[in-house]
């Protein structure tokens, strides 16, 4: 029952990250369309993570919401993640739009200027779900 109810909570997560991710509006590089989510238009984006079974987890996801498509690209956790998220960056294309990354990793990823801040996107039943620690609030 533990694992049903991690992989449950897991699938919560990972649904409001692409939620908030996907009415953030702005083209991260990583999907190829990202437009609002209310605009009829469908939103493409790209997932990466090393998670196993996000791939279902993602296919739930697309066929509950034919308006926002995730592609997953399993990858290398740690620092090799963090190694080819920053090359992606730099380079200045290739990068997911959302990413599953190590709480310890935030600091590298903040100092390199690699992730987006979309905290003023959210709405309230959406923030409601981070606790305040989490820089959602």
């Amino acid at each position: 029952m533990r694992l049903y109810s991690g992989f449950r909570l897991a699938a919560m997560v990972a649904a409001a990250a692409l939620l908030a991710t996907a009415c953030s509006g702005g083209d991260s590089g990583g999907g190829s369309a990202a437009t609002s989510a209310g605009s009829g238009k469908t939103v493409d984006l790209t997932y990466w993570t090393w998670a196993p079974n996000m791939d279902k987890v993602v296919d739930v996801w697309n066929s509950e919401h034919p308006e926002i498509q995730v592609t997953v690209s399993k990858q290398d956790g740690g620092d090799p993640a963090v190694t080819k998220l920053l090359t992606a960056v730099k380079a200045g294309s290739g990068a997911p739009d959302v990413m599953q990354t190590e709480y310890q990793k935030i600091p590298t990823l903040v100092s390199a200027d690699a992730l987006a801040d979309i905290s003023k996107d959210l709405d309230g039943g959406i923030k409601s779900q981070f606790p305040e620690g989490s820089g959602t609030r």
